[in-house]
C-alpha cells in the first residue's frame, strides 16, 4: 500500500480532529452526569461523523485502487449521521416519545439499505459506477459517477438534517437566552453542512473527480459545535423540559443543573429576586440564595426539601422566601438531571409574624406553650417580670412545679379537660411562685392546639391579677366595715341614745338631777363608740411614714392618754423599733384600755421584750383559750361598757405593720398580747435589759 500526501486530505484531517474533541467532551460529560438520551445521541452522531470524515481523509491519502474502493464503500455508513442528529435534536427539546424502537428503526431503514448497497456496489453497481484512477495536481483520485439511487439516500439525509435543524431553531425561538444561543449555534453548524450538500447536489463537484463536500462541511460544523460546547456549556447546561413548567405561575422557579449552576428562571422568579435571566443564568445558585448550597448538597432520603431564606434583592430590599427543592429525573437515568427550586414570597406573612412576635415579647401578659405532659416548651419574655427568672430558665420544667400546691389539683383537672375536649377554651385561676418566695395570682385561658402544625402544643395566656385580687379583698373588707358600721349605728349607738332620751323625758317630768348624770354617761358612751369606729375605719389603709420609735417612751405617752385611775405601768425593757408612731400609740392605748376595762382599775400592765418580740401583759383574769380566736374580731366584748372594737383595732394596726398578734397567758395569769413578724429582727435596733419604769 502506497501513501500520498495531498492538500486535499488536510481539511478532512482537521475536521477529524474537531470531531474527536467534540466527541471526547461529550463522553466526558456523559460519564460525569450520566448518559441520557441527549448525550447518547450526540456521542453517536459525533462518532459516526468522525468515522465518515476520517474515511474520506484516508481515501485521499492512499493510492491503491482496491483500497480506495473499500474505503469508499465503508465510509457510506456516515449516512447514519443525519439519523443520530435528528434523534439528538428531539432529545434536546424533550420529545422523548420518538425514542421508541419503532421510530428509530423507521428512521434507520434508508441509511441501512444504502450502506448495504454501498458495500455490495462492486457486485451490482446500483450506487455508482467506478472509473479508473485520475491524477490531479500530482495526487491520485478515484473518479465515480453516482446513480439516482445514491442521490435519493443523500436527499433523505438532507431532509433529516433539515428536520433536526428546524426542531433546534424552534427551541431557540421559544427558550431562555442561554438555551437560545445553544440551539442557534448547533443548528447553524448543521445548516452549514446541509447547505453545502444541497449546493453540491445542485451544482456538482468543483473538480471532475467529485470531491465529497458534505464531510468537509463538518469541519465548519465542528467549529460551531465546539463554540456551543465550550462557550455555552452545551450538554452541561441542558434545557430540562422547560415546556412542562408553567411560565405564568405565581411562584418563581429556578432550574439548577447537577453542579449547582442556574440554567433557567421564570418571570415570577426574576420579579422576586429583582434580577433578569441574563443576570442569574449560568451563575452558581449559592451566590444568589444564601445557604442554598447546603440545601442541594445535604440531601436526605426524602424527595423534597423546604427551607426559609432571607434574600436581599438587587435594589437592596429584604424579602423572605420559602425555597422548595425537588429532583428533576428521567425514567432512563439513575441520577437526577438537576433540581427544580420553587420560590414562594412570604415577606408579608413574616412581617405579620414579626408584628405578633413583637406584641407577645412586649406584652405584660404571660404566654406559655405546654406539651401533652404539661412541660413548658415555650414561654414569653414577660415570664421574667412575673417569676423573676428568664423565660429560658423555666422552659423544660413541669407547670405544676411552679404553681401553689393548693392549686395543683385544680390545674390538673383543667388540663385533663382540655386534652379530652380540644375545641373548648378553659379558664382558671392559679398562683405562680416568684423567685423571692411571693405568689402572684394569675388568670389563665388555655386552648388545645396540639393538632396545629405551627404550634403543636397547649397555649396558655395568663394575666397577673394579683393587684385586682387585692382590690377585691379590700372591697370585701370595706363592705364588711360598712356592715359593721351599720350594726353599730343600728344597735350599739341606738342603746345609749335610747337611754339618754328616756332619762331626758324623765328629767323633764320630775326634774330629777340623777337623770342628767345618766344622760352624761350615755353621751360619753356614744363618744367612745364614735372614736372607735373612726379608728376602725382606717383598717386596710397603709401605715404612714415609719421611723425609729423608742418603745418605752411610746408606752409612757400612750399610758398618759388613757384614763387609768389606780392602774400601774411597768416598762420591762427599752428597745427601738421601726413603726408609724401615731398608729403604734393607738395600738398601745387600746391594749391599756382593754386591761383597765376587763381587769379593773388597780391592774398592773407590763410592756416588755421577749424572744425578739414585744408584748403587753396584765395581771387580770386573762382571756379563756376558747375565746381567744374571737377576741380580735370587731364587736366582740364581754363587758357591759365595752365597744368590742378595741382589740380589733389592735389587730388591724399590727397587720398594717406586718406583725402577728398572739393572745397568751401572762406570767401573772392575766392576758398577754405578743407582737412578732417574719422581718421583726430588722425592727429592733437596740435592746437594754433590766430597765423598769412605773
Amino acid at each position: 500500500m502506497s501513501v500520498q500526501f495531498t492538500l486535499y486530505s488536510l481539511p478532512y484531517y482537521l475536521s477529524s480532529v474537531c470531531s474527536v474533541i467534540v466527541a471526547a467532551y461529550a463522553v466526558q460529560q456523559g460519564r460525569k452526569h450520566g448518559f441520557d438520551r441527549t448525550v447518547r445521541s450526540f456521542v453517536a452522531m459525533q462518532v459516526m461523523a468522525l468515522f465518515w470524515v476520517f474515511c474520506v481523509a484516508l481515501d485521499f491519502s492512499v493510492t491503491d485502487r482496491w483500497l480506495k474502493l473499500a474505503i469508499s464503500a465503508i465510509r457510506y455508513s456516515g449516512a447514519f449521521v443525519p439519523v443520530f442528529f435528528l434523534l439528538f435534536a428531539l432529545a434536546f427539546v424533550g420529545r422523548d416519545r420518538f425514542f421508541s424502537p419503532r421510530y428509530v428503526v423507521a428512521l434507520s431503514i434508508v441509511p441501512a439499505v444504502g450502506t448495504v448497497l454501498a458495500v455490495t456496489n462492486w457486485y451490482h453497481g446500483l450506487m455508482w459506477s467506478v472509473q479508473p484512477l485520475v491524477e490531479h495536481n500530482g495526487a491520485m483520485f478515484l473518479q465515480r459517477e453516482f446513480t439516482s439511487l445514491f442521490n435519493v439516500t443523500v436527499l433523505y439525509g438532507t431532509v433529516l438534517g433539515l428536520l433536526g435543524s428546524g426542531v433546534l431553531l424552534k427551541q431557540a425561538l421559544t427558550s431562555q437566552q442561554l438555551y437560545r444561543r445553544q440551539a442557534i449555534a448547533v443548528a447553524s453548524g448543521t445548516l452549514v453542512a446541509v447547505g453545502i450538500t444541497v449546493v453540491w447536489l445542485a451544482v456538482g463537484s468543483p473538480v471532475e473527480f467529485n470531491i465529497p463536500s458534505t464531510p468537509l462541511a463538518f469541519s465548519i460544523s465542528g467549529v460551531l459545535y465546539g463554540y456551543a460546547i465550550f462557550r455555552f456549556r452545551f450538554l452541561d447546561i441542558a434545557p430540562v423540559a422547560r415546556d412542562t413548567v408553567i411560565d405564568n405561575m405565581r411562584d418563581g422557579y429556578l432550574v439548577v443543573d447537577p453542579s449547582g449552576r442556574i440554567v433557567d428562571i421564570n418571570d415570577a422568579g426574576q420579579e422576586l429576586l429583582d434580577r433578569t435571566d441574563g443576570d442569574v443564568i449560568g451563575d452558581e445558585l449559592a451566590t444568589l440564595l444564601p445557604s442554598e448550597d447546603e440545601m442541594l448538597d445535604e440531601r436526605t432520603n426524602e424527595a423534597r426539601i423546604e427551607r426559609e431564606l432571607a434574600v436581599e434583592t438587587a435594589c437592596g430590599d429584604q424579602r423572605f422566601l420559602v425555597a422548595h427543592c425537588s429532583d428533576l429525573t428521567k425514567p432512563d437515568r439513575d441520577r437526577p438531571l438537576g433540581q427544580l427550586v420553587i420560590l414562594r414570597d412570604i415577606t408579608n406573612r413574616r412581617r405579620v409574624q414579626k408584628r405578633y412576635q413583637a406584641l407577645i415579647e412586649h406584652s405584660s401578659d404571660l404566654t406559655v406553650v405546654l406539651d401533652e405532659e404539661g412541660t413548658i416548651i415555650y414561654a414569653s419574655p414577660s415570664a421574667k417580670s412575673i417569676t423573676g427568672v428568664s423565660a429560658e430558665t423555666i422552659i423544660g420544667r413541669k407547670t405544676l412545679d411552679l404553681v401553689h400546691p393548693d392549686d395543683a389539683e385544680t390545674l390538673t383537672e383543667r388540663f385533663e379537660e382540655i386534652l379530652a375536649d380540644p375545641d373548648q377554651n378553659v379558664r382558671f385561676e392559679y398562683r405562680l411562685r416568684h423567685i423571692d418566695g411571693s405568689w402572684h395570682t394569675m388568670e389563665g385561658v388555655a386552648r388545645n392546639l396540639l393538632g396545629n402544625p405551627y404550634v403543636e402544643g397547649i397555649v396558655v395566656n395568663a394575666r397577673d391579677i394579683t393587684a385586682r385580687k387585692e382590690r377585691e379583698r379590700e372591697l370585701r373588707r370595706t363592705n364588711e366595715q360598712l356592715e359593721q358600721f351599720a350594726n353599730i349605728v343600728s344597735h350599739d349607738l341606738r342603746n345609749p341614745l335610747t337611754v339618754a332620751q328616756g332619762h331626758l323625758r324623765l328629767y323633764q317630768e320630775t326634774g330629777d338631777t340623777e337623770s342628767l348624770e345618766t344622760i352624761e354617761q350615755s353621751h360619753e358612751r356614744m363618744e367612745t363608740i364614735i372614736e372607735d369606729v373612726l379608728t376602725l375605719a382606717q383598717q386596710g389603709k397603709s401605715i404612714g411614714e415609719t421611723e425609729h420609735v423608742d418603745l418605752a417612751s411610746a408606752a409612757r405617752d400612750a399610758w398618759e392618754h388613757v384614763q387609768t385611775n389606780d392602774a400601774d405601768l411597768i416598762v420591762d425593757s427599752s428597745v427601738t423599733i421601726t413603726a408609724d408612731r401615731d398608729r403604734l400609740l393607738q395600738l398601745l392605748e387600746n391594749c391599756f384600755r382593754n386591761a383597765v376595762e376587763h381587769a379593773g382599775t388597780d391592774v398592773t400592765v407590763t410592756v416588755g421584750v421577749d424572744d425578739q418580740s414585744f408584748f403587753v401583759a396584765d395581771d387580770g383574769p386573762g382571756i379563756p383559750e376558747e375565746n381567744r380566736d374571737d377576741a380580735l374580731e370587731p364587736g366582740y366584748t364581754t363587758g357591759e361598757m365595752g365597744t368590742g372594737f378595741g382589740l380589733s383595732i389592735v389587730s388591724q394596726i399590727a397587720e398594717a405593720h406586718g406583725w402577728i398578734v398572739e393572745i397568751e397567758t401572762s406570767s401573772t395569769g392575766g392576758a398577754q398580747f405578743t407582737f412578732r413578724g417574719e422581718t421583726f429582727d430588722d425592727l429592733f435596733k437596740s435592746v437594754s435589759e433590766g430597765q423598769k419604769s412605773r
